[in-house]
């Protein structure tokens, strides 16, 4: 599998960004990075980013840490959504804190989340980017609340989505990742 996925790394800091970045950079299904300075709560970015997609695949790098995300780990997710008609995917993971202590990390069921709730964002979500194109296009240009956050309650009630219940990758926090 390869050039599926076209990345987008939120900038957190630098040095992070840069190494998430150049890590997702080396595998051969990721089409393209590109870093995101500005905040995806903005529906003008989210229909930026939907424009220069150009692989079938788009993954959001939520994290505020250092990602560690391998070749399989992806194939695992596009395979999934292929299976499944799935629009977005996301999956478990692994957070290390500045502990060390590594912790199993269960990502919110955002299929089962309450109307009007606001969803906690996993690290890492994929999206079928044809849905994602469609799905931007529906959502109003007059409601203020956080276009990331409604985008995807739209996925919720209008798309089929897919929760891995599998620990596919692993953050790992920093200091300057921490005080995020």
């Amino acid at each position: 599998m390869n050039n599926l996925i076209d990345c987008f790394v939120t900038m957190v800091n630098e040095e992070e960004t840069s190494a998430n970045a150049q890590a997702l950079d080396a595998l051969s299904i990721v089409k393209d990075v590109t870093i995101v300075e500005i905040p995806l709560s903005d529906l003008d970015t989210l229909r930026m980013i939907s424009d220069i997609i150009k692989a079938p695949y788009a993954l959001f790098l939520l994290s505020h840490g250092s990602i560690s995300i391998g070749q399989s780990a992806l194939e695992h997710m596009v395979q999934a959504a292929e299976e499944n008609a799935a629009g977005m995917v996301y999956s478990d993971y692994f957070a290390i804190p500045l502990d060390g202590k590594r912790k199993e990390m269960i990502s919110p069921d955002y299929s089962k989340s309450a109307p009007g709730k606001e969803f906690q964002l996993c690290p890492a979500i994929l999206f079928r980017t044809e849905t994602l194109k469609n799905s931007l296009s529906g959502l109003s240009e007059n409601d203020e609340t956080d276009a990331l956050q409604r985008l995807l309650r739209h996925f919720v009630e209008h798309e089929n989505q897919v929760h891995l219940h599998e620990f596919l990758y692993e953050i790992v926090a920093s200091s300057q990742s921490a005080a995020h």
